[in-house]
Order: structure tokens, then C-alpha cells, then sequence
């Protein structure tokens, strides 16, 4: 089986640099906080230093990871998903389940591994310019040394190996359970609904981001402490995101019936929607880090804007200025993340679908009309997306909003959400209509034949 999954990563290898890319990311951005983890832990650190230090890699770094974690394993989920009907197929000659688990588990530990040990030297760059901006603005003394020792690696290497192989076993599970023919059909129709498990784990992220929407706006207002609220408010952003962009599939089946009423009048938008429909297990791959870029972007930004129209950035504050100032990067840092894995899923799933771009263009459809279609998809995964993740950035900006001033939404930088908003449908349509175009440069033939 190692041999065999070795020869599947050749022959799938837009899919698995796809997943690769993923880990690459990923792991790169958990080493850099790692890294400052152990810095501030590190022999000859002192004391309000290490308390800086732990307690940015624990609570910005925590957010981070936690993040990075989701779009790992749901990009691998993504990968696998994908070759249901392979692994349908090969039960139907006699291989077992549990080969099947095998070979899956030994691609995903290979990929992961290969993409882990890359990332460990830009991690640890990353890390020496994260706290190169500590100390040029003033957060942490000028001489406190760069340590990153060996944990960091370890435990980065081993978190990226863990999440691949357990969304990995997760993700073919569908494809292994019941009898072969029975999931042979489930492959080609796809799942109607949303699991029980699923449905739970969404729903307990959600409630954990809404507990700290609650904590920010009940004990935020803490005086002693100007960081309180944001401490709160940050982390409700991130799990209110990525609870609703668990349930992703459903979401679009539920915008795909409103976007049909849209977007129904012409052939391409009729198609996008019914395509929408059956392939919403891997589209839900690229809407679940637009959820993730919109929410977390604008609920971090507006808490930035809502300190200044407050006067909390004053020019002799530097640790306030400072700590504002390392925020932004952070967000930028996950924001541009989320947005290379929106690209990056969007590239995975088009170039799969390269058999029905084809088989669409024997029917009759022309290279335009096909290009309309994944455009339209593509605008429907970024609407939602918008949507979503504005509803997910209140569980942030409603609570700080009521903290800071005297109102419930924020009134300051009204360009900010349609800003991130064009840059989110930007980023998922541009990518989609190029990855498009360049899959229908092979003649429609040779694609179907593939």
C-alpha cells in the first residue's frame, strides 16, 4: 500500500499540492508563535517579558493555530472526498476497508511530512521578524534572545502529521462504511445531509464564541486592564467563524436555492446553481476560509478602528500602539492565510472537474458559457461567504462596540466591511474564472478521456 500511495501522490498532483500548500502555510505560521512561546519560557527571559511573550503565542498565536488546524483538515478532507467514487470502485474488486484506510492514511502522512519539514526554516524566519516587531516596538526588551529550540519543530511537525490523518480517516469514512455499491451510489449523488457529529461540533464552536461575545461585553469593561475586552472579543470572532463555516455544505445548498432566483434566467446560472447543489461538500472547501478572511479581518480591524475614534491611540502610549500595531500583523498574517487557502481550494476543485467541463462542452456548451457557470459559482461561494462571516465578525464587534462606546455597532471607517468584502469576492471569483479558462485549454475529448 505505501508504494501504491506513493504512485496515487504522482498521479494526483495538482490535489495533493493543494494539500500540500495547505500544510506548508500552516505549519509555517504555528512555528512562528511556537517559537515565541518558547522564547518567552526560555532561561535569562524576564519576567514581563516572558509574561508578553507567553502570552501573545498563547492567546494571538492560540487563534492562529487554531485556524491554521481548521484549514489544514479541511483541505485534506477536501482531497479525499474527491475520490469517493475511486474508493467505491476499488471495494467493488475486493480491496477492504481497511487497505483503503491504509493507503489514504500513508498519502496524507507522506504530503503532510514532506510540506511539515519544509516549512520549518520560514517558520523560524518568521518567527526572528515577529519578534524583531516586539522589540522595535517596544514590547519586550532589545535584548532578549531568539530561542526556539527543538519543541517548536517537534510539536509542529506532529500537530500537521495529526490533523491530515485524522480529517484524512474522517473524510473517507463515507466511502468505506455500508455495503460497495451502496457507496458507490453515495459517491455519485453525493451526502443530502449534514452528520450528526458535524451538526454538534458546529454548533458547540458557535456557542463557544458566542460565551466569549458575552464574557467581552459583561467583564471587558475591566478598568485595570484597556485589553480586556479585546482579549474576549478577538478569540469570539474566531470560533463564531469557523462554527459557522463547519456547516458550509448546507450553506450553500440554502444559497444556491435563493441564488437560483437570481441568477435562473440564463443557462450558466442555472447550471452553477444545480452544480452547487450536488457539489456542495467541495465547494464548502473554499467557502469555509472566506467565512474565516471576512470574519476574523473585519471583526479585528473594526475593535483597531473603534480604539482610535476612541482616542485610546495616543502618540506617547507605546505599548498600546505597539500592541495595535502587532494585531494588525497578526490579522494580516491570518488574513492572507485564509485567502491563499480560498485560492488554493478553488484551484483543487476546478482542476477535478475538468471531466465535466468536458463532457458539458460535448453537450453543446461552448468554452464562455462553461467559464459563466464556474464565475457564477464562484460569486454565489463569496456572497455567502460575506454573509456569513459579517454575522460571524458581530460576535466581536457587537460586544466591543458596546464596550468602548455608547452605541451597538461601530460608526467609524463604514468603508471597512464592503473594502475586505471586494477583496474576499476578488480573490474567490478572479480565481475561479482563471483556473477555469486554463482547464478548458485541453480539448474537451482528451479532457473526458482523462
Amino acid at each position: 500500500m505505501n508504494r501504491l500511495a506513493v504512485r496515487s501522490v504522482r498521479g494526483r498532483i495538482t490535489s495533493f499540492t493543494a494539500c500540500g500548500l495547505a500544510v506548508f502555510l500552516g505549519a509555517t505560521l504555528m512555528l512562528a508563535f511556537l517559537a515565541m512561546l518558547t522564547t518567552g519560557l526560555a532561561h535569562g527571559t524576564s519576567g514581563d517579558d516572558r509574561g508578553t511573550l507567553v502570552t501573545m503565542a498563547s492567546v494571538v498565536g492560540g487563534w492562529a493555530v487554531v485556524i491554521v488546524i481548521f484549514a489544514v483538515a479541511s483541505t485534506m478532507q477536501l482531497a479525499v472526498r474527491q475520490r469517493s467514487e475511486e474508493f467505491a470502485l476499488l471495494r467493488t474488486i475486493g480491496t477492504t476497508p481497511r487497505q483503503i484506510r491504509r493507503m489514504v492514511s500513508s498519502e496524507s502522512l507522506l504530503v503532510t511530512g514532506i510540506a511539515a519539514v519544509a516549512a520549518l526554516i520560514p517558520g523560524w524566519l518568521l518567527g526572528r521578524a515577529v519578534l524583531a516587531l516586539l522589540r522595535n516596538g517596544h514590547l519586550v526588551s532589545a535584548d532578549v534572545r531568539y530561542q526556539a529550540g527543538v519543541a517548536p519543530f517537534a510539536i509542529t511537525i506532529v500537530a500537521m502529521l495529526a490533523a491530515a490523518a485524522v480529517a484524512a480517516r474522517f473524510a473517507a469514512r463515507p466511502a468505506l462504511t455500508g455495503s460497495a455499491a451502496g457507496a458507490l451510489t453515495a459517491s455519485r449523488i453525493g451526502s443530502p445531509e449534514l452528520s450528526r457529529r458535524r451538526f454538534w461540533l458546529g454548533i458547540g464552536l458557535t456557542a463557544l464564541g458566542a460565551n466569549y461575545s458575552v464574557m467581552a461585553m459583561t467583564m471587558g469593561n475591566d478598568g485595570g486592564d484597556k485589553f480586556a475586552a479585546m482579549s474576549m472579543a478577538g478569540p469570539a470572532s474566531v470560533f463564531w467563524s469557523i462554527g459557522l463555516a463547519v456547516f458550509a455544505p448546507e450553506l450553500l445548498r440554502r444559497a444556491a436555492v435563493v441564488g437560483s432566483r437570481f441568477v435562473g434566467r440564463r443557462a450558466s446560472g442555472q447550471l452553477a446553481t444545480i452544480a452547487m447543489r450536488q457539489r456542495a461538500a467541495e465547494l464548502a472547501g473554499a467557502l469555509r476560509p472566506v467565512i474565516i478572511l471576512v470574519g476574523i479581518s473585519t471583526g479585528t480591524l473594526y475593535m483597531v478602528g473603534i480604539d482610535a475614534a476612541a482616542g485610546q491611540l495616543e502618540a506617547h502610549d507605546v505599548a498600546t500602539n505597539s500592541t495595535e500595531l502587532l494585531n494588525l500583523v497578526v490579522v494580516g498574517m491570518v488574513s492572507l492565510f485564509a485567502a491563499i487557502m480560498v485560492g488554493n481550494t478553488l484551484v483543487a476543485t476546478i482542476a477535478a472537474r475538468r471531466r465535466e467541463f468536458g463532457l458539458q462542452r460535448l453537450a453543446g456548451s461552448t468554452r464562455g458559457q462553461v467559464t459563466s457557470m464556474a464565475g457564477i459559482e464562484a460569486a454565489l461561494v463569496a456572497a455567502t461567504g460575506i454573509v456569513v462571516g459579517g454575522i460571524a465578525a458581530l460576535g466581536a464587534v457587537v460586544p466591543y462596540t458596546v464596550v468602548k462606546t455608547s452605541g451597538y455597532l461601530p460608526t467609524v471607517w463604514p468603508w471597512l466591511f464592503p473594502a475586505v468584502a471586494a477583496v474576499a469576492g476578488a480573490v474567490t471569483v478572479g480565481t475561479a474564472v482563471t483556473a477555469t479558462r486554463r482547464g478548458l485549454r485541453q480539448p474537451a475529448v482528451e479532457a473526458v478521456a482523462a
